[in-house]
């Protein structure tokens, strides 16, 4: 019995082995790991560095519950935008079908891009199978030699990332450091486990939210700051009772 309707992961039942596929010139990374890990941002730097380098690249986003394509780069940047929830419609997925759908920008002519538009999710399109998310990946193999999967962190229920992890020359997994990255990690990758996943080829990094450690500092110095405030205030005053009161 699956664990969630069309998912790829089932119970008390030997993983389906899948083929190898020759690789090409350049590659396909995928990254991944758990929410709010950065593992977008990641992504888009590393196909925006290739691209800079006159790479031709193709940026895969994955996520169909919150399409990050809208966050990334506003309409008035694509020259062509269009949906990667219009390539699933076909029932088989051809290069040509890939390349009509892919979305171009005006500024990186060597960087194009397949995800949902804005206001889509997962119901406005017929719904991805493991065959087309197969065909989709050996597709973008043929069409640029440079492919960047960001995989959402749900891959029980996401059939694209999960094949992308699996189909993936290499896997930049990332985590955050804090228990629920650990938890999710420690959750998650028996899944992949089943399916044989190659963990050889998976790269490993925690990244350290800087920012929100400053955050958490400053806030801090100003509620010392405001205490001490407060106690000159009232030693000031009040003599007797202040506590600066000597």
């Amino acid at each position: 019995m699956n664990f969630l309707k069309g998912s790829l992961f089932r119970r008390n039942t030997e993983p389906e082995e899948l083929e190898p596929m020759e690789e090409s010139g350049g590659g396909i990374l995928a990254v991944w790991g758990s929410p709010g890990c950065g593992k977008t941002v990641t992504a888009v730097k590393i196909a925006k560095h290739l691209a800079a380098q006159k790479k031709n690249t193709v940026l895969l986003l994955c996520d169909m519950t919150a399409p990050m394509m809208p966050c990334i780069c506003p309409p008035s940047e694509l020259e062509v935008d269009k949906s990667l929830g219009s390539i699933f419609a076909a029932q088989h997925i051809s290069v040509n079908l890939i390349k009509h759908n892919l979305t171009t920008l005006k500024r990186l002519p060597h960087l194009t891009m397949l995800g949902l538009r804005k206001k889509e999710n997962e119901y406005t399109y017929a719904p991805c199978t493991k065959q087309q998310a197969e065909e989709l990946i050996r597709g973008l193999r043929e069409i640029v030699p440079y492919v960047v999967i960001d995989c959402s962190s749900y891959i029980a229920n996401d059939i694209l990332s999960a094949v992308a992890l699996m189909e993936a020359d290499s896997v930049l997994q990332l985590a955050s450091c804090d228990l629920k990255s650990v938890g999710y990690l420690s959750s998650q990758l028996p899944l992949l486990g089943e399916l044989k996943w190659d963990k050889d080829k998976q790269y490993r990094d925690i990244l350290t939210d800087k920012n929100r450690w400053l955050r958490r500092m400053f806030f801090c110095l100003i509620g010392i700051l405001a205490v001490i405030s407060f106690l000159l205030i009232v030693d000031f005053i009040n003599p007797t009772i202040g506590v600066f009161h000597t």
